[in-house]
């Protein structure tokens, strides 16, 4: 049975969005506290407009709160953040925190999708939390094919662990939270997920510079790219390389191209606010083994994106206006 959203509640969080798009920097103490607010609201929704979610209350982690926060899979009615044509390969959002739901709102005339997480809340699979969706995906690693995403990202808060010093190309950096990420299987697999990450756009939090005993205040958000070594590679078999920078609440459009080049050649090309970037994926050469001397050729694309990591407090990240566009 689908259930209503309790339209007292969405007055409510509607005066929380339009007060946010009315407050400036100096307001953002009294901003924090409206968003706090309306995750106390949410949980109290007779839901669902969140079709498939079933209620469930996940009280074996402190992470989690009782509500609707059980079912993996779920889809929304009227959905801000739907990709045209739907992918049928999969449900449209993949959400693995039993803190928030992902949430809609319209902020500034525009239809949104809202991401949020907490640190520690994923309550299915036990890795990092997230909310995702995924494009539809390339099968035929044929000259010219691909999958194409743009959109508009808004990024409000990322994971903080409470290191303000921290090293932003480290890959064993805790802080920050991925917004899009393009995939991609391969032949001859030997290491790693049997849906691999290739690149990953990560957003990491720097900060103003000591002052004494000053709070120290958030400067801007780096972008960096996350990108495999080698096939299959997580941890160290990856590196970052910086692209731009972005303010907390900054609205700034992203596109990801996931693409071969030819059978063998496989690209990703991003260009995040005006900033372009390009990674030919590598071809890894099996060292040991059966299959020693072959190589590790892409056939398959696609793209998720959405909010995964966090690994300290929460994170939150917008998007509105996607589309997605399928060469098959």
């Amino acid at each position: 049975m689908r259930h209503k959203l309790n339209l007292k509640l969405l007055r409510k969080a509607s005066y929380v969005f339009t007060a946010v798009a009315l407050f400036s920097c100096s307001n953002e103490d009294q901003l924090e506290t409206n968003l706090e607010q309306l995750d106390t609201e949410q949980i109290n929704l007779d839901s669902n407009a969140l079709s498939g979610k079933k209620i469930s209350n996940p009280s074996k982690s402190s992470n989690c709160r009782a509500g609707n926060f059980g079912a993996q899979f779920y889809k929304v009615n009227d959905d801000a953040n739907k990709l045209n044509p739907f992918n049928k390969d999969i449900k449209e959002i993949d959400d693995r925190t039993c803190y928030y739901n992902y949430w809609q709102q319209t902020i500034s005339g525009r239809k949104t999708g809202i991401y949020r997480l907490k640190a520690n809340s994923n309550h299915i699979d036990n890795i990092q939390p997230r909310i995702e969706r995924a494009t539809r995906r390339v099968n035929n690693s044929k000259n010219g094919n691909s999958i194409s995403f743009e959109g508009y990202c808004t990024i409000q808060d990322v994971g903080f662990t409470g290191n303000h010093d921290a090293n932003l190309t480290s890959i064993s950096d805790k802080n920050g939270t991925y917004f899009i990420q393009a995939k991609g299987t391969h032949d001859n697999r030997t290491i790693g997920s049997k849906d691999p990450a290739i690149l990953l756009l990560i957003a990491k939090p720097v900060y103003e510079p000591r002052n004494g005993n000053k709070p120290r205040k958030l400067k801007h958000y780096q972008i960096l790219s996350e990108q495999i070594k080698k096939r299959g590679g997580s941890g160290s078999d990856r590196k970052l390389v910086k692209i731009t920078t972005v303010r907390k609440g900054q609205r700034f459009k992203v596109t990801m191209k996931n693409y071969f080049k030819t059978k063998f050649d496989q690209r990703i090309v991003v260009n995040v606010n005006g900033k372009r970037y390009e990674f030919d994926v590598p071809n890894t050469e099996i060292k040991s083994g059966p299959n020693k001397g072959k190589r590790q050729f892409g056939n398959q694309a696609k793209i998720r994106f959405g909010a995964y990591r966090c690994q300290g407090g929460k994170a939150r990240i917008d998007w509105d206006n996607v589309k997605q566009t399928l060469k098959n």
